[in-house]
């Protein structure tokens, strides 16, 4: 796991300009746009659970894609745009992928028991884990998400409790903090040592949202 993380960091989470063949410069203007902090994360995580539930659609296809590919970019761009029936989405002027996250976080909590990570539904379908072959025909934008969701893994598996522990707060609160602090050891663990990362907690909360779902959905179709 170290050394897989090794090849793929130091990376910077950053949104990058839009892709001059894009034909949607609507979606290209809002790649350009900025992640969300503090109280603003609070609210884009709201957004994002509120979009999830009433744009299925479109937000079932984000697990699917590729972090920051083509196919998660479009899904998460229709997510919003028809995210009609949530509040202050005039509001909402973020990158839309920063929503990734809160998507995958309200998918975690609906298809399983955070006590013990059960399945409550069948789990939606996920991305199928790149090998190292396939890094080399990916963005850096969706390397560094890639990189996010396998260190967040990393995180999730060494402790599942306090992962869980997690995802019961409120962003941008004490108590999130302490979560946080208490995932800390696992973390350090995680990440190549030498290694720089540069994200925020709203970041590291939405891969470890999305590491979650793929291993409980890994384990729960190993049932099967």
């Amino acid at each position: 796991m170290r050394r897989f993380v090794g090849l793929l960091l130091p990376i910077a989470l950053a949104a990058a300009p839009a892709s001059a063949q894009s034909t949607d410069n609507q979606m290209a203007q809002s790649l350009m746009a900025p992640y969300p902090t503090g109280y603003n994360a609070q609210f884009a995580q709201e957004f994002g659970a509120c979009a999830a539930r009433d744009v299925s659609t479109y937000s079932k296809a984000v697990l699917k894609a590729l972090p920051a590919s083509a196919a998660s970019d479009k899904a998460l761009f229709w997510t919003v745009l028809n995210s009609n029936s949530c509040s202050d989405k005039r509001n909402y002027n973020f990158n839309p992928r920063a929503l990734r996250g809160p998507v995958a976080e309200y998918f975690l909590k609906r298809d399983f028991d955070l006590s013990n990570w059960q399945p409550k539904r069948k789990p939606l379908p996920v991305y199928a884990t790149p090998v190292e072959a396939d890094f080399e025909k990916m963005s850096a934008d969706t390397r560094a998400g890639v990189a996010m969701t396998v260190i967040g893994t990393c995180v999730f598996q060494a402790d599942p409790t306090n992962s869980a522990a997690l995802f019961r707060t409120t962003v941008d609160t004490a108590e999130e903090k302490a979560a946080f602090a208490a995932l800390g050891p696992s973390l350090s663990k995680c990440i190549a040592s030498g290694s720089q990362i540069k994200m925020s907690k709203f970041q590291l909360r939405g891969a470890l949202a999305e590491a979650a779902y793929r291993t409980s959905a890994a384990t729960s179709n190993g049932r099967n």
